[in-house]
């Protein structure tokens, strides 16, 4: 994934619609997409991607959805 790609990411928010039928495993993803403003690599570690309005927490890209 490059800078400036929109993603949504994972979020540890509730179900905004208790109609809405969910597993337990499964994610629930930020509503509005955000950009990614800086990507770092290092050698033997999964990138992290750092993503506008996430604050300085890195995201892997298993924890993003373009």
């Amino acid at each position: 994934l490059d800078p400036g790609t929109l993603v949504h990411v994972t979020a540890n928010e509730e179900a905004k619609s208790v109609d809405e039928k969910r597993r337990a495993t499964d994610p629930y993803w930020t509503a509005k997409q955000a950009p990614i403003v800086r990507v770092k690599e290092r050698a033997g570690q999964p990138a992290l991607y750092y993503v506008e309005g996430q604050g300085n927490h890195g995201w892997t890209s298993s924890q993003l959805r373009v």
